[in-house]
This record gives structure tokens, C-alpha cells and sequence, in this order.
């Protein structure tokens, strides 16, 4: 099983919504450290809690933004820039 730290809101909700089985594992790696306040999270200032609480929100947005104005992911500018297709480094470790 592979999750990346870097994968958009949006491909989170995929994976919600396309396979439930994996989102509910990754949601068991993130932690809330109670002695100091710390959340470790797959997101930037969000759990997989609250993007799925989101879910509609993060979708109706991404899908109202024109394409010339959205962003690539990190792992997509990775993966078309990637001429062997064997993946980031980070993923072949």
C-alpha cells in the first residue's frame, strides 16, 4: 500500500470515492499528538476526516475551475516529465 504526502485534495476524494478500503487505511496513519497539539496528516492543515466531510465542497470546486487555471499536482508534473515510467524516486524507495 502507497500514499503520498503530496496528492491534491481532489485525488484524495478520488480515492474515497473509487476505493473506500484504501482512504480508510491511510486515515489510520494520521495522528493527533495530545501532549502537544501536533497533527500528523496526509494533507497540509487538513485530515482525511475533514476532506471527507468536505468532499462535495473540494469537488464542486475543482470542477468550476477552468482547466487552463488549474494546477498540476506535484505527481503529475512528475509523472509526464518521467521518460523511463518507472515513477518518482520518492515512490521507488
Amino acid at each position: 500500500m502507497l500514499f503520498l504526502f503530496f496528492s491534491a485534495k481532489i485525488e484524495w476524494v478520488g480515492l474515497l470515492e473509487h476505493h473506500p478500503e484504501l482512504f480508510e487505511a491511510a486515515k489510520k496513519y494520521e495522528k493527533f499528538d495530545e501532549k502537544t497539539g501536533k497533527r500528523f496528516t496526509w494533507s497540509e492543515k487538513e485530515s482525511l476526516d475533514e476532506i471527507e466531510a468536505r468532499k462535495d465542497e473540494i469537488k464542486a470546486k475543482f470542477t468550476l475551475t477552468p482547466n487552463k487555471e488549474k494546477k498540476k499536482t506535484l505527481m503529475q508534473a512528475v509523472l509526464e516529465n518521467d521518460e523511463d515510467d518507472d515513477g518518482c524516486l520518492i515512490c521507488m524507495l
